[in-house]
């Protein structure tokens, strides 16, 4: 159950670099996660949040530029899953060392991901070329215990959502999103604003999420920017039930 947006800054008339934000909807039965923290693993500093239950994330940023984030998929109808399922938030701390997209998605087409549940994990990094242009490359991993679809976005706009009730119920938020950001402009300004809107008369499948057993537990951001000290930073925000 979660939101996902990923904007290209170049958009908003910012000299480059990407910016991706997620609100995390959960259970309110589940344990509440705690606060992005960097680490090194392998010789790359990283950063995320953690869910205790799992021990996994749903976003992690590497001081190279590389950003993973990934949300769950509910199937209509959903395929049968195995007994020992595998938590897919374990999947991010294991890739997020990759030195780009193309590299995640290597190393994800060779891992054993059939005990995990259907997911998408969205990828970017930057590339450039010769002209010393920089751009975000987005790039889209669709497992549904089939196959794994790979799919580029070059510099997107990307919107996922998700819901536990069936991914279908909560579609109004690409209608959403194609309203807020696709026809008033890709800024960060009205990312968050969209993040942040919730129907009145329709809480259980807002953006910023509340019904009986499950709310929007926290939003985390990342912002990769061109030419800036500290290239890569993520924002976390914890929200009360």
């Amino acid at each position: 159950m979660c939101t996902l947006t990923a904007i290209n800054l170049a958009n908003a008339g910012e000299p480059g670099g990407y910016r991706i934000v997620m609100n995390r909807d959960e259970l309110r039965t589940r344990s509440r996660s705690t606060p992005p923290e960097w680490r090194s693993d392998q010789g790359v500093r990283a950063i995320w949040p953690t869910d205790p239950d799992s021990g996994g994330t749903w976003m992690g940023a590497a001081e190279t530029g590389l950003t993973l984030a990934l949300v769950n998929s509910y199937l209509e109808p959903m395929p049968e899953l195995p007994a020992d399922l595998v938590s897919r938030g374990t999947l991010i701390p294991r890739l997020i060392d990759s030195e780009g997209v193309e590299e995640v998605v290597d190393r994800l087409s060779s891992m054993d991901i059939e005990r995990c549940a259907p997911f998408r994990l969205l990828a970017i990094d930057l590339i450039g070329d010769e002209s010393g242009s920089i751009w975000p490359r987005m790039v889209l991993m669709d497992w549904n215990r089939e196959e794994l679809a790979v799919e580029t976005h070059l510099d997107g706009p990307v919107c996922l959502v998700s819901s536990g009730l069936g991914d279908s119920r909560v579609a109004p938020r690409i209608e959403l999103f194609d309203e807020m950001l696709i026809s008033k402009g890709l800024t960060p300004e009205n990312q968050d604003a969209f993040h942040a809107h919730r129907w009145h008369d329709r809480p259980d499948i807002s953006v910023m999420l509340s019904r009986e057993l499950a709310w929007t537990e926290s939003v985390t951001a990342v912002e990769c920017r061109v030419g800036e000290d500290e290239p890569v930073r993520m924002t976390y925000r914890s929200i009360e039930p």
